[in-house]
């Protein structure tokens, strides 16, 4: 970045004589990855950039870090001992970067996806069947009765 009065690439002061066109950036820097700054130096990091809008629940080694919604175009920042999971509701939302490594987005629109980063890799919980409630093992069924009963109806 120039100061003013410095002079840019081609001599002239940056602002002066402008034609007001930008240099265009070359194919080769279009197309690199962006450099994140570390989060810390714990051994786990993760770096969430919303993409789009989506719920997110980030939990760094048993505690909350974030839930709610991520707004499109910021980046969440997290770092753990021992274990980073991100929870979200919308997989194409979010975009993950673990370790320095882009991991792309979680999954697809709308798609709930969890995530679990470890010491030892990644990990994708699998659902438990939760199993529902067991009718009591000793159900009485009932009887009818022998002889029909007369019911008297309410004349207006």
């Amino acid at each position: 970045t120039l100061s003013p009065g410095e002079a840019n690439s081609t001599g002239s002061p940056e602002g002066e004589g402008s034609t007001g066109e930008q240099e265009e950036p070359s194919a080769a820097a279009a197309t690199s990855e962006p450099t994140l700054p570390t989060v810390s130096s714990a051994p786990i990091q993760v770096y969430v950039i919303a993409q789009q809008r989506a719920w997110m629940r980030v939990i760094v080694d048993g505690r909350v870090e974030f839930e709610g919604r991520v707004v499109s175009g910021s980046a969440y920042p997290f770092s753990g001992d021992e274990r980073i999971e991100v929870l979200t509701g919308n997989g194409a939302g979010l975009r993950i970067i673990h370790n320095q490594a882009d991991l792309g987005s979680m999954g697809t629109f709308g798609e709930v996806v969890a995530r679990i980063f470890t010491l030892e890799g990644i990990q994708t919980p699998t659902p438990t069947l939760t199993p529902t409630g067991m009718p009591p093992a000793d159900t009485t069924t009932p009887t009818p009765a022998e002889t029909p009963q007369t019911t008297v109806t309410p004349t207006p």
